[in-house]
């Protein structure tokens, strides 16, 4: 979730790849926008998260706010052994290190 007036939102709206990192996590994948929160479309998901998480909830009530799904292409996890993949389109794993 994000809001129009971002940089995050204009740069995926030019390129729909894109990457999330966490710790020693990188997941890269293609971003799909969904729209506002509370279109009939995303009506299934408003009412997961409107018990679930607050936060959520919080900035959904906002008319910029867009829901932004990311279809999964690939995992990396970075240690001290070198790097492990998941290819999820390709359904394999691998190591390099």
């Amino acid at each position: 979730m994000t809001s129009k007036a971002y940089a995050k939102y204009k740069q995926i709206i030019k390129n729909t790849l894109v990457a999330m990192c966490f710790n020693n996590v990188q997941i890269q994948g293609r971003a799909v926008i969904l729209g506002h929160p509370s279109s009939d479309e995303n009506k299934e998901i408003l009412e997961r998260c409107e018990h679930l998480d607050k936060e959520f909830m919080y900035w959904a009530k906002y008319k910029n706010t867009v829901l932004i799904e990311v279809d999964i292409t690939e995992v990396e996890c970075w240690n001290n052994n070198g790097r492990e993949y998941i290819d999820v389109l390709n359904k394999k794993s691998y190591r390099i290190g």
